[in-house]
């Protein structure tokens, strides 16, 4: 008697759950962006703030559900023992990625909160973060600043902000100013905005340089200044005590 391989095929389930992941994701992104091009295109305003925050909140809720199927398509996946190893690695995949955009919806949810029903204590102008990742070039990083004014203030804020790096050199401390290290040579950042601003762009170090701190000062037209230190993200940073000149 012959007896022939029996090959199972996977199919829609999972695939299904992956594309519309997928979509579920290429709308957010296509919604952000749309979103940030009509901010600084028409201005800013708490409604739009707060509507985009009810947004996120709906579209991570629907991204929790399909985040459940999938787990469970993974466990049943998991007890086949005749199932595509690719497959099962794509379906991996793409719950990790569900996963973070999650966490980065979460985040931007918060970054609204913050902007929409801000504490007591919240007030005012406010460095909300400053985010230093790695370039292609050695020794070029990039940098991503957030400056926000809660819905409390209705007058327009303007203004300058520099960026300090604070390290080591053959030995010795050194202070690098931005016009030192600004990719493009800038002496400063000119700012003016109601509610938030984001800043980006390159910081190119000296070689040899070790840095430790980057400070951010916070200089606007007729109110008393804004600084505040963020430590090195890419090594062990040690504390700095005094505050740049």
């Amino acid at each position: 008697m012959k007896t022939g391989r029996i090959r199972v095929r996977h199919h829609s389930p999972i695939h299904h759950y992956a594309i519309r992941i997928i979509g579920v994701v290429a709308v957010i992104g296509a919604g952000f962006g749309l979103y940030y091009f009509g901010q600084q295109s028409a201005g800013f305003n708490s409604i739009e703030a707060d509507d985009a925050r009810k947004a996120l909140l709906t579209s991570i809720s629907q991204l929790e559900e399909d985040k459940v199927l999938l787990r469970d398509q993974v466990a049943l996946v998991k007890r086949s023992t005749q199932v595509d190893s690719e497959a099962y690695l794509q379906v991996k995949e793409n719950l990790k990625a569900l996963q973070q955009e999650i966490l980065e919806l979460r985040e931007e949810v918060g970054f609204y909160r913050g902007i929409v029903a801000p504490g007591e204590s919240s007030s005012g102008l406010r460095i909300d973060r400053l985010e230093i990742t790695e370039a292609s070039s050695e020794r070029l990083f990039h940098y991503n600043l957030v400056l926000t004014q809660v819905l409390k203030n209705h007058r327009n804020v303007s203004g300058t902000v520099k960026l300090i790096v604070e390290g080591v050199q053959n030995g010795r401390p050194k202070k690098l100013k931005m016009r030192e290290i600004s990719a493009t040579k800038d002496k400063y950042l000119g700012f003016k905005f109601k509610y938030f601003q984001k800043f980006e762009g390159d910081l190119l170090l000296p070689k040899g340089f070790l840095p430790r701190q980057v400070w951010v000062q916070v200089s606007p037209r007729k109110r008393k200044m804004v600084q505040g230190s963020f430590d090195w993200p890419f090594q062990e940073s040690k504390d700095v005590n005094k505050q740049p000149e």
